[in-house]
């Protein structure tokens, strides 16, 4: 190992790295740590040690190495070059393991799957275990939140890689419809099959003819949901109530689980789902927005599969700000 050059002395001294601070520094300068040594005699400049993107101090690792370039892995993926290394590095990784496996990357392997259930198996006695307890007292501990999700740094990554969420799910739905031909690859027949497979997901041909109904219904319903939220004006259809959202209640009541939230915003069919089925209506209809409204989940709850005319006859009346005007 070749020895170490002292930028004090301004020689070479007779230590490798591993000794040169022990034997070298303590005893000759009176420095007891590399990282004292290398901000005073090897720092390139002053933004040696800050972070190229946002200016906070970075890692040290060691006088050889000196300070790293960021502070954290997502602000190096801001870096132009660095994210393109990083996405070759992830393309010849992922051809590398496709060939190997056949097309697939190691994680989408019953190799892989057997593998974890094995380990979970040895350490915890159960090939499903995922400790949830532990992450909500780490959470409590750390935020005081045992739901806690840092939504605005999540935001914030969005935002700097993608310009926002719709923009990374554009993205992400463009990849998957030349991929896979849908814009989502849950959506695919490979993978409902090995979730069937697993045991995980029932097989289609064992559904009702209701619950495949209720699919379709759901589906076309999840089209309409943001144009629905963002036309809605707070309040309950039925009743005219003001409700209480998620982010409203955590800020009200922030040591009560949001369960208790009689008030918390739900969509509800104006006509029922089963009267759909029943009645031979097209999903299409019954999904739609013009059949949509907001409303109390305890609300939701008690209507359950009643029309809103039915719901209103056995109110005793009408029961709300409005009346139903089609179907």
């Amino acid at each position: 190992m070749k020895n170490m050059y002292c930028e004090i002395c301004k020689k070479e001294t007779e230590y490798s790295v591993v000794g040169f601070t022990r034997y070298h520094l303590q005893k000759e300068h009176n420095i007891g740590k590399n990282k004292q040594y290398y901000d005073l005699y090897c720092k390139k400049n002053d933004e040696d040690g800050k972070c190229k993107v946002c200016g906070e101090e970075t890692h040290f690792n060691g006088i050889l190495k000196g300070y790293s370039l960021f502070c954290s892995n997502a602000c190096s993926l801001l870096d132009d070059g660095v994210y393109k290394q990083k996405v070759e590095s992830a393309k010849r990784r992922r051809v590398r393991e496709q060939k190997k496996y056949g097309g697939k990357i190691f994680l989408q392997t019953k190799e892989c799957t057997d593998k974890i259930k094995a380990t979970k198996k040895e350490r915890y006695g159960d090939e499903k275990y995922c400790n949830v307890d532990k992450i909500k007292t780490t959470k409590q501990e750390r935020y005081g939140d045992a739901s806690y999700c840092n939504t605005k740094k999540i935001r914030r990554t969005m935002l700097s890689k993608y310009g926002g969420f719709e923009q990374a799910q554009q993205q992400y739905a463009k990849s998957m419809k030349k991929k896979y031909g849908v814009d989502n690859y849950f959506k695919t027949k490979e993978f409902r099959e090995s979730m069937e497979a697993r045991g995980q997901w029932i097989s289609l041909k064992k559904l009702s003819k209701y619950e495949l109904y209720k699919r379709k219904v759901r589906s076309e319903t999840k089209r309409w949901k943001k144009q629905l939220y963002e036309n809605w004006d707070g309040r309950d259809y039925y009743t005219g109530k003001k409700l209480v959202t998620y982010a409203e209640w955590k800020k009200i009541y922030p040591n009560i689980n949001v369960s208790n939230n009689k008030l918390q915003p739900s969509i509800d069919h104006k006509i029922s789902v089963t009267y759909g089925f029943i009645h031979n209506i097209s999903y299409k209809i019954i999904g739609n927005i013009k059949n949509l409204c907001i409303c109390s989940r305890e609300i939701n709850v008690t209507k359950n599969y009643k029309t809103i005319n039915q719901y209103n006859q056995e109110k005793g009346g009408s029961h709300g700000r409005r009346k139903q005007v089609w179907i």
